[in-house]
């Protein structure tokens, strides 16, 4: 990820703040239960923390392909012979 932090950041935030946002206004039509608020933002740091996760992997086994697939080449020229 070329900007990581900022990426895991405003995931964590976002899911937060929306998932909070839901439970207030879950909140708000059934009279004012604050603990929905609550609900809402564990509920969204969970979901957060998973994207964050599945991202992550995603990214390390891009990377691993990358690899694989550059070791598998050996030393290939411009022209696609071998070059050793």
């Amino acid at each position: 990820m070329d900007n990581a932090a900022w990426t895991i950041s405003s995931r964590l935030i976002a899911g937060i703040v929306l998932y909070a946002g839901l439970g207030w206004l879950i909140s708000q039509w059934w009279g004012n239960r604050p603990a929905l608020i609550a609900i809402g933002a564990f509920i969204g740091l969970g979901l957060s923390y998973y994207l964050i996760f599945t991202g992550l992997a995603r990214e390390d086994a891009v990377r691993q392909g990358r690899s694989a697939q550059h070791r598998t080449q050996g030393n290939v020229g411009t022209d696609g012979k071998d070059q050793a």
